[in-house]
């Protein structure tokens, strides 16, 4: 008979599929409004206690604020399913990790949680090729509201557009585990290299523009910056990349590289286009296209919040809902969007406390996730439990594989 332990790892389980396989509702047909609800409702049956969390607790506060502006009539929360969403996706991250870290001494539940992440990925990354070698940005169009409908017999059979987002916080993890395998232990290291390539495949495939630059630097700090400690010879490691950073940026280096990218590219992808656009800027100065667009949502977002930046402004309406962080801030204001940055806080030392080899690599992940969200709006699945709950996963299965030897 099953322990509350084991009914919990079942519905863990359960709920990673419908997130990671979308075909997974075709043929267990649960509505997408109740799988949340269904998730965190036994979650609290099982372990209340886990609802008392810090995490937990300013994520309420901070939903209730935005509620209250919902019902206040504000613009930018306009729908209830702006409060709603965040609420159900962002406590089924927090509850997993809050879980993980209270119970999962033996690392039995990290195991399954990232073995299952691994594998529904990957299914989906090879069933997501065939279409993408006929119609290459459909990763892209097929979850978009004006192309959702002409996809929507595609759309079971696709890796979702918001897992493209997500997957990049756990190349860090990945590419620091390759380094410490390399030449040690030959069968993993080149199980992980593998899971890794294909993982990073689909991101590239994806057309997903920000991922694909995020997903790249995960990668480099995480093999090349493999530490365990801060210290002072690891500084100059760390002042080398962002010297190293700043002379990428220069119009001498970037051009030639850019090109290069280019040639590997097919023409039809929407990343060949935005590779043209980001050559023009840096040649003339000038931008156009979908840098342009983003670069006005930005500057848009900061000049809102600058007009009123401790209680938000009066004018909600003209937020673009393309940075989660910007737009939050110059909506709620200094003091209102502290609960919501709390939540980050205490996600962060809760997890960064529990380990031991990847706490720098931790450190990478969270804050290339703090960078997207900065970025980007929220990406559901993709956002937050990749964030909340399987880079964490993720970093904690690094420890345990470097302590077992076995």
């Amino acid at each position: 008979m099953f322990n509350k332990h084991g009914i919990f790892c079942i519905v863990s389980t359960w709920f990673i599929l419908t997130q990671t396989l979308p075909f997974f509702n075709v043929y267990v047909p649960v509505s997408p409004v109740l799988i949340y609800p269904i998730f965190l409702a036994i979650g609290f049956i099982l372990f209340p206690e886990l609802f008392e969390k810090k995490t937990i607790k300013y994520q309420f506060f901070y939903v209730l604020i935005a509620f209250f502006f919902f019902l206040l009539g504000n613009p930018f929360y306009g729908q209830i399913g702006r409060v709603t969403t965040p609420l159900l996706l962002m406590t089924a991250g927090l509850v997993i990790i809050e879980y993980t870290l209270k119970y999962d001494l033996d690392y039995k539940y990290t195991r399954l949680v990232v073995y299952t992440v691994i594998l529904t990925n990957i299914i989906m990354t090879i069933l997501s090729y065939p279409q993408i070698l006929a119609f290459p940005n459909i990763i892209r169009y097929a979850f978009s509201s004006a192309y959702s409908d002409k996809y929507m017999n595609e759309i079971p059979w696709l890796i979702q557009y918001e897992t493209c987002h997500g997957l990049p916080l756990l190349f860090a993890p990945l590419a620091f585990l390759c380094r410490r395998l390399f030449h040690k232990r030959v069968f993993l290291f080149w199980l992980f290299l593998l899971i890794a390539f294909v993982l990073f495949g689909i991101v590239y495939l994806s057309n997903a523009t920000t991922a694909l630059i995020l997903a790249s630097l995960m990668i480099i700090l995480g093999y090349f910056f493999d530490y365990e400690e801060i210290n002072r010879k690891n500084a100059y490691g760390v002042i080398f990349i962002f010297l190293l950073g700043l002379l990428l940026t220069s119009k001498t280096v970037m051009i030639p590289i850019l090109d290069g990218v280019q040639t590997v590219m097919d023409e039809r992808w929407s990343n060949y286009h935005k590779i043209e656009e980001l050559k023009t800027n840096l040649l003339t100065g000038e931008s156009e296209g979908d840098l342009e667009e983003r670069e006005d949502m930005y500057t848009s977002s900061l000049m809102l919040f600058g007009e009123s930046p401790f209680i938000g402004t009066s004018k909600p309406e003209k937020l673009t809902h393309h940075s989660f962080f910007l737009d939050r801030l110059a909506c709620l204001g200094i003091f209102l969007v502290i609960p919501l940055a709390l939540v980050f806080v205490y996600n962060y030392k809760s997890v960064f406390k529990g380990l031991v080899h990847a706490k720098i690599v931790y450190m990478y992940g969270f804050f290339g996730w703090m960078l997207l969200l900065t970025l980007k709006a929220d990406f559901g699945q993709g956002s937050w439990l990749y964030g909340f709950a399987f880079l964490p996963l993720f970093c904690r299965y690094v420890d345990y594989t470097i302590d077992n030897k076995k």
